[in-house]
C-alpha cells in the first residue's frame, strides 16, 4: 500500500476512502464543525502503513472540487482501507486548499506548494564570545495555574 496514490471523497461531513465505510473528520484530523458545500476529494500518496494500529500517514498532493470516481487500485484496496481508523498528514493540511474545498462549489484543483529541503553538507559549530550566566530572583505574588 505505501506509495500508492488515492483520493479522500468528502460528503457534507464524513470522508470516505472506500464507498462503504465513512470516516468523521476527526479521524483525518479536522476538528471542529466544519461541512463541505459539495462534494470534494483530495489526492493523497500513502507514505506509511500501520496495520496493527489501522492507522496510515499520507501525504496531500492536491485539494480538488467536484465528484471523482474512486481509482481502481484503490477499489482493489478496499478490504484494507475499509479498516483504517486514523488518517495522518505528513506535513500538515493546507489552510487554504482546506478552505476552498470547504466552501467552493465550482470545480477546482489546488495543489499546494512544497517548502524546498535545504540540506547542509558542510558541518556548522557555533562560538559565542559572551558568558549568559545571569541570575534572575523575582517573586510572583498572584495564583495562578499551569495547564498540562
Amino acid at each position: 500500500m505505501i506509495g500508492q496514490e488515492l483520493i479522500i471523497v468528502f460528503k457534507k461531513d464524513k470522508a470516505f476512502l472506500t464507498p462503504y465505510k465513512a470516516l468523521n473528520f476527526e479521524q483525518i484530523g479536522l476538528y471542529g464543525e466544519k461541512t463541505f458545500k459539495t462534494e470534494a476529494f483530495w489526492k493523497i500518496k500513502i507514505l506509511k502503513f500501520n496495520e496493527s494500529e489501522n492507522k496510515i500517514m499520507a501525504e496531500i498532493l492536491a485539494y480538488h472540487v467536484g465528484a471523482e470516481s474512486y481509482p481502481n487500485n484503490q477499489l482493489h484496496l478496499a478490504d484494507k482501507l475499509i479498516d483504517i481508523e486514523k488518517v495522518v498528514f505528513q506535513g500538515g493540511i493546507d489552510t487554504h486548499g482546506l478552505l476552498k474545498t470547504l466552501n467552493s462549489t465550482t470545480p477546482l484543483k489546488i495543489i499546494p506548494q512544497k517548502s524546498p529541503n535545504v540540506i547542509r553538507r558542510d558541518p556548522f559549530e557555533y562560538q559565542s564570545n559572551q558568558n549568559f550566566n545571569i541570575s534572575i530572583n523575582h517573586t510572583i505574588q498572584e495564583v495562578f495555574s499551569v495547564p498540562f
